[in-house]
């Protein structure tokens, strides 16, 4: 799969910060098809790690409104946390750049109600970022929450990574 020419560049990172910025000894290739590969065996240890259940995986597709992007969907519930009750959440995964070298995939998470030269390596950076649909005085608690949760899963992924593929270089910053 690559994308055709004249899809945007790489996109920056997003408002909310940046939650892993490490550099694994893998292909771009090989770390795409580990995280999205149907049946991913990392996505299905992630979530049995954090104690996600009704993990279901739709298959990629067109997407229908953009016959050059890649989507699917992806259903759970997520495990109660200190913060959070039981959630269920949809996911759309939309590949919005992808070639041999690098790859950009868009998430849209939804809850619902109820080395050297010779080394090939991938920089795995993920950043987020919250839109609110109506005003409300508690913005910045709320994006606290979801800093705090995304960050703890975020950190429980990326050392999930860390025992499948050897870290090369971790660089912390702004988050």
């Amino acid at each position: 799969m690559k994308s055709i020419d004249n899809k945007p560049e790489m996109p920056e990172n997003l408002q909310g910060g940046i939650l892993v910025n490490r550099i694994y000894v893998v292909s771009p290739y090989d770390l795409n098809t580990c995280l999205f590969a149907p049946n991913s065996k990392i996505r299905k240890d992630f979530a049995a790690l954090q104690g996600t259940t009704n993990l279901q995986e739709g298959p990629w597709a067109l997407k229908p409104r953009d016959m050059c992007c890649l989507t699917r969907i992806v259903s759970y519930a997520k495990a109660a946390s200190k913060f959070i009750k039981v959630v269920n959440a949809i996911e759309e995964k939309t590949y919005i750049r992808v070639t041999k070298e690098e790859f950009g995939v868009l998430v849209n998470i939804m809850p619902t109600r109820g080395l050297s030269s010779e080394v090939v390596s991938s920089h795995l950076v993920v950043s987020w970022g919250a839109v609110f649909l109506q005003k409300t005085m508690m913005k910045g608690m709320i994006e606290r929450g979801i800093r705090h949760g995304l960050k703890e899963g975020f950190d429980q992924f990326s050392n999930l990574l860390a025992l499948n593929f050897k870290v090369l270089q971790e660089t912390f910053s702004r988050s």
